[in-house]
């Protein structure tokens, strides 16, 4: 498995006496479970034969399947989106590489509470940078005079997406010690966005969707090929939306849509597609 180590969170090893399983058993084992799973035998170099003496299992993996997401059929529905932060920037500031950290740091310290995060270039050149959930300010440079501190900006969400959660040493003041945890809302009542179904981030056309499997840790990857995209395409993309699939969502998943259309899908194309290839053969094309 050492070569696939990248795929895999957790290796477990199962007992199977006292009979052996088939391949064709296993087979509809994972399809039904939707992970990956390899059928091994105890030993390398022996043949294990099942208590009836009628089934033999070979030496080396009979069964290595592709995740359910993998198989032929039908794309799920897109789950509905009811946290959506937008981060809007200055490209004349060049701050681009600020909000695209920021929108890493977000999908990372709430990966089961955000359902996307939209980056968005102001090219006003009037030094914007601003944070807003469904639609609702969160942080704004110009009115607060500076950037967010990246532990401020995370209370600030939690308060509105889990407010009893805790963010370990997030919630640690500056000059504070360990015991000082600041774990009030940073936000009144009134000013707390509501989290609605059918909500959508700043999205302006043309629009790139960014599709990841949280499961498969991609998040780090769709977040590259978004900055990717936007460097290349920087006059003609208007915004780019990160958005985690988590379960009930089949796993393995990984789309790059440019509005209604798909540029990219793994799950037909069998790999992720390269930043250099996903440039040139679709959305330049698609662009122009």
């Amino acid at each position: 498995l050492f070569p696939l180590s990248f795929c895999f969170q957790r290796t477990s090893f199962v007992p199977n006496p006292p009979y052996c399983q088939t391949p064709q058993h296993h087979q509809h084992n994972v399809k039904s479970a939707g992970k990956p799973s390899f059928l091994l035998p105890t030993a390398p170099s022996l043949n294990i034969v099942s208590t009836d003496g009628k089934v033999k299992c070979p030496p080396l993996i009979v069964s290595a399947l592709l995740m359910s997401s993998d198989t032929d059929g039908d794309t799920p529905a897109a789950p509905e989106i009811k946290a959506a932060i937008s981060i809007e920037y200055c490209t004349g500031c060049r701050w681009m590489t600020r909000a695209a950290w920021m929108a890493q740091e977000l999908l990372t310290t709430f990966q089961d509470e955000l359902d996307e995060v939209c980056l968005v270039p102001s090219r006003e050149g009037t030094g914007k940078f601003a944070v807003t959930l469904n639609g609702d300010a969160l942080w704004d440079r110009k009115s607060e005079g500076r950037f967010p501190e990246m532990k401020e900006l995370k209370r600030i969400v939690r308060d509105v997406v889990s407010p009893d959660r805790d963010l370990g040493h997030s919630d640690i003041q500056k000059g504070e010690g360990v015991d000082s945890v600041d774990t009030s809302s940073s936000l009144t009542s009134e000013d707390k966005p509501e989290l609605s179904s059918s909500v959508k981030a700043l999205r302006t056309t043309p629009h790139i969707s960014i599709t990841y499997c949280t499961g498969c840790r991609w998040m780090l990857r769709a977040a590259w090929m978004a900055q990717e995209l936007f460097m290349t395409f920087d006059d003609e993309i208007n915004s780019i939306s990160l958005l985690p699939s988590r379960p009930p969502q089949p796993g393995g998943l990984f789309t790059v849509m440019l509005d209604e259309d798909v540029l990219w899908d793994r799950k037909k194309r069998r790999k992720i597609s390269r930043a250099k290839g996903n440039k040139t053969e679709n959305t330049r094309f698609s662009l122009s």
